[in-house]
């Protein structure tokens, strides 16, 4: 508003930001970090793909 004073400007512009954003193509609904569950699936790694088999001993809950 000071600058726009100086400058004999009654009515500055507004500083509007686009509704819609895109990076690399796609949609954004917000500009905050992407998850990291989000990448995972971006990146096609999904918890059936990666073979785990869990073994307890139930000793080991004792101590």
């Amino acid at each position: 508003m000071v600058e726009s004073y100086n400058g004999n400007i009654v009515f500055p512009n507004k500083q509007t930001t686009p509704l819609t954003r895109f990076y690399e193509g796609k949609l954004l609904e917000s500009e905050t970090y992407v998850g990291g569950h989000v990448e995972a699936l971006e990146a096609g790694v999904f918890r059936s793909d990666i073979p785990m088999d869990f073994k307890t001993q139930p000793s080991a809950y004792k101590e």
